[in-house]
C-alpha cells in the first residue's frame, strides 16, 4: 500500500510517516531510520517554504491561520520523528546518535517536560552528569507533574544523584 503512495507521492509526509510507523512496528529499524530521515528532511524543507510564505506581502487574514497551523504541524511531525529516532537509537546502545536527536526534539517541542527528563537520563547514562542536570532543571521547570508526582521524585533524586557525582570528579 505506502509502495504505491510513495510512487503517487514520493515527497509526502503522511505517507513517509507511515512507512517510519510500519517498520518501527515490524521491526526494521534500519528501515524505519532511513524513512525517518527522508521525513526530516523533507518537514524541514516544507516548513522553511511555510515560513517564507508567511513574510510575503499581501498574505490574507485567512490565509496567515492556516501557514501558521502548518508550520506547527510540521514542526510536531520532525520532533515525533526525531524522537522515534531517539528510541530505535537509544535501544541499540547508539547513545550519542540517540542524543542528536532527542536535542532535535526538544528544541522542536521546548515545551514537552519529558523530552528533556528523557534528555537527562541519556545524558547520565552518558556519564555527562552537568549536563543532566541542565535537563533536569529543564525538565522541573517545565512540568506539570506535582511534587508529589512520581516521575518528579525521580528526577529530584537523578539531581542528587548528578550533584554528588559532579562532586566527586
Amino acid at each position: 500500500m505506502y509502495g504505491k503512495a510513495l510512487a503517487l507521492a514520493p515527497d509526502d509526509v503522511e505517507v513517509l510517516n507511515g512507512l517510519v510507523r510500519a517498520n518501527t512496528l515490524i521491526g526494521d529499524y534500519d528501515e524505519a531510520l532511513s524513512w525517518g530521515k527522508r521525513v526530516i528532511e523533507v518537514t524541514k524543507s516544507e516548513r522553511a517554504w511555510w515560513v517564507e510564505a508567511l513574510k510575503k506581502p499581501g498574505i490574507s487574514p485567512q490565509e496567515e491561520p492556516t501557514c501558521r497551523r502548518t508550520i506547527k504541524s510540521l514542526g510536531k511531525l520532525e520532533a515525533y520523528t526525531h524522537l522515534n529516532s531517539y528510541t530505535i537509537l537509544a535501544t541499540s546502545d547508539s547513545f550519542e546518535a540517540a542524543l542528536k536527536h532527542l536535542s532535535r526534539a526538544s528544541e522542536l517541542d521546548s515545551t514537552n517536560a519529558a523530552l528533556y527528563s528523557r534528555r537527562a537520563e541519556l545524558l547520565v547514562d552518558l556519564g555527562r552528569h552537568a549536563e543532566a542536570l541542565t535537563a533536569i532543571d529543564s525538565y522541573l521547570s517545565r512540568t506539570e507533574d506535582t511534587f508529589e508526582s512520581e516521575d518528579v521524585r525521580r528526577a529530584f533524586q537523578l539531581r542528587a544523584a548528578c550533584q554528588a557525582a559532579i562532586a566527586s570528579d
